[in-house]
Parts: C-alpha cells; sequence; structure tokens
C-alpha cells in the first residue's frame, strides 16, 4: 500500500468499488418532453404545447435583445437615441443570426420559430426604427462635438 495524496487500495476494496462504479456510469440524461423511441431527446414538435413554449420562450429573448438595445441607446445624448438604438440593435440582430448559423438551423421549413426568425424580427425593428431619425440633429450633434470636443 502507498500512503500519499494517490493512495491505491487493495484491489478487493468494496468501498473503492462502488465509488468506481458511480464515476464509471453516464451521467443521467435530462427528462426531456417528447423524447422518441430512440432515446435522442428530439423535442416532438407536433405536440401545441411543446411548440408554443418553445415559441414563447424565442419571442422573450427576441423581446429582451430589443429592450436591452433600447437600454444601451438610452444613455446616448437626446439627438442620437433612436441612431445608436438602430445600429445596436441591427448588429445585434447579426449577432442573433451568426448563432443560428454555427448552430445550423434550418432557414426555412422548421416547425418552430429559430434563430433566423429572431434576427429577422430584430432587423425589422432596427429598419422601422431608423425611418424615424433625425438626421439633420444627428449631422448638427456630431458637428458641435467636433468643435467643441464636449458630448
Amino acid at each position: 500500500m502507498v500512503h500519499g495524496p494517490f493512495q491505491r487500495t487493495d484491489p478487493g476494496d468494496p468501498d473503492r468499488d462502488d465509488e468506481r462504479a458511480r464515476h464509471d456510469r453516464p451521467p443521467p440524461r435530462r427528462p426531456y418532453r417528447g423524447d422518441d423511441d430512440d432515446g435522442n431527446g428530439a423535442p416532438d414538435w407536433t405536440d401545441p404545447m411543446v411548440r408554443d413554449r418553445h415559441n414563447r420562450r424565442a419571442l422573450i429573448s427576441a423581446g429582451l435583445g430589443v429592450a436591452v438595445a433600447f437600454l444601451l441607446a438610452s444613455v446616448m445624448p437626446q439627438p442620437v437615441v433612436l441612431a445608436a438604438f438602430r445600429e445596436i440593435l441591427f448588429f445585434g440582430a447579426m449577432g442573433v443570426g451568426l448563432v443560428a448559423a454555427l448552430r445550423r438551423e434550418p432557414l426555412t421549413g422548421a416547425p418552430v420559430l429559430t434563430g433566423w426568425d429572431r434576427a429577422a424580427l430584430m432587423m425589422l425593428v432596427a429598419q422601422v426604427s431608423g425611418l424615424f431619425v433625425d438626421h439633420g440633429a444627428v449631422e448638427e450633434y456630431l458637428r458641435q462635438v467636433q468643435e467643441t470636443g464636449q458630448f
């Protein structure tokens, strides 16, 4: 028997065998609604409750993205709030689209909302808000910042 941080026990030690067996087992699977027969955990998109829950989460996450963009833009000076909101939301939509591409989510034909749909919704809000930007006020503000050097 060796003493120290890496102790070796006798091969017939029952406590050690139980501990080894506990660590050799795979971790228990989380129960997931819609497990199919082969146990791969794919959701059952034909179930309306599963679809609705997924779509609700997708819409809430898109709404939270818009809210965070507005929160970040609201700390900007008054003339550039809407322009900053549009740009922050645009880049947020690009990020959501990039994540959807990395996850290889289907672009069309999905039974539920995907990352592409969330990105499109955020892009739509960004483009519509861009219609209300007063470009003259933004240019005047930027000219004033250049001349005075103060925000």
